[in-house]
């Protein structure tokens, strides 16, 4: 068998495959942040509205990352550093019947119920308050 050829088509494209690899986690890290920026400043120029509103649906969404194993020389450490999130939803509907669903602290989800009707202070896509009547 002949290694040789195999082995140059290897070592001449590793550097593009490298490149482009490099690149699609740059620009995915770009991509992120720019992203996260826009919708921040879309937020930020809306108007703050203040709505006759009723809850209508309340969700979570949970995840975790892994935990991670530590070598040291010979012996290794496992560390369950795992992080575990929650976040909250609640759906409302305005007086027009529109719905719209905004994610709450879990405070804000723990103190407003289903069926609950208020005035609903919003930014975008931002919650800011809900009061109940």
């Amino acid at each position: 068998m002949n290694f040789g050829r195999s082995f140059w088509l290897f070592e001449s494209s590793f550097p593009i495959l490298f490149l482009v690899v490099f690149l699609l986690v740059i620009g995915t890290f770009v991509y992120v942040i720019i992203s996260g920026l826009v919708h921040f400043f879309k937020n930020k120029a809306s108007p703050q509205l203040v709505v006759l509103a009723r809850v209508v649906a309340k969700r979570t969404e949970t995840g975790s990352s892994p935990g991670h194993t530590y070598y040291h020389g010979t012996s290794h450490y496992h560390r369950s550093h795992s992080h575990t999130f929650t976040r909250y939803f609640i759906t409302f509907e305005l007086e027009d019947k529109e719905r719209i669903e905004l994610q709450v602290t879990g405070r804000d989800y723990g103190l407003i119920a289903e069926e609950d009707k208020g005035r609903l202070t919003y930014q975008g896509t931002r919650f800011q308050g809900f009061d109940r009547i």
